[in-house]
């Protein structure tokens, strides 16, 4: 589990966002003592480089840097791979009458293995303050012979003006590296300060 994640994002203009990222991991397996600690951090630079206005299509590019969080031995506890990575998604957005559909795709650069991921949502606002979306999620090795593929449905719900809890539950399709999940969950809040 990652319980708490802190994510932290902030917008420089229209354009820019800076983000950082570490989650506190639990992990427990049978037959074993649980381990805890902090994950690795990210550090990342969403940029809006094109923008046809909010019916149009827009498209990002979000360099992201992880790295061993300093100090949290994390990496020696098994919660972590060691070493860095360079996270390089590019998303895509576009309304389609009343439907918001998000496409990404990116590779990820790591000592231990390159890989891709890919994602495809759809959200729809059916009211001023409930967002729903649905969303298939995959990554997979560099060439692409070990993959998974993940279905979730989301739900973003604002509490006020400044206040949203985010939720969503889904289950793996499928997975070639390890036990297919049966049960992936998130809930979040964000506070837009």
């Amino acid at each position: 589990s990652e319980l708490p994640l802190l994510d932290l994002n902030y917008g420089i203009g229209d354009r820019l966002q800076l983000k950082y990222e570490v989650p506190y991991l639990r992990l427990t397996e049978d037959g074993a003592p649980s381990e805890s600690g902090l994950g690795n951090s990210v550090f990342g630079v969403k940029w809006r480089f094109y923008d046809a206005g909010e019916k149009g299509l827009s498209v990002s590019v979000y360099p992201q840097v992880e790295f061993n969080t300093p100090g949290a031995n994390s990496d020696d506890k098994g919660l972590v791979e060691s070493g860095s990575a360079f996270v390089l998604p590019f998303q895509f957005e576009r309304e389609v009458g009343p439907v918001t559909l998000i496409w990404q795709v990116g590779r990820e650069f790591r000592s231990g293995g390159d890989a891709w991921f890919y994602g495809i949502s759809a959200g729809h606002k059916f009211t001023e303050k409930m967002e729903v979306a649905v969303e298939l999620a995959g990554g997979g090795s560099a060439r692409l012979d070990r993959t998974s593929l993940t279905v979730n449905l989301g739900f973003a719900i604002d509490l006020s003006e400044r206040t949203s809890v985010l939720f969503s539950l889904g289950r793996e399709l499928h997975n070639h590296d390890e036990p297919r999940a049966t049960l992936v969950g998130y809930l979040g809040v964000q506070w837009r300060l």
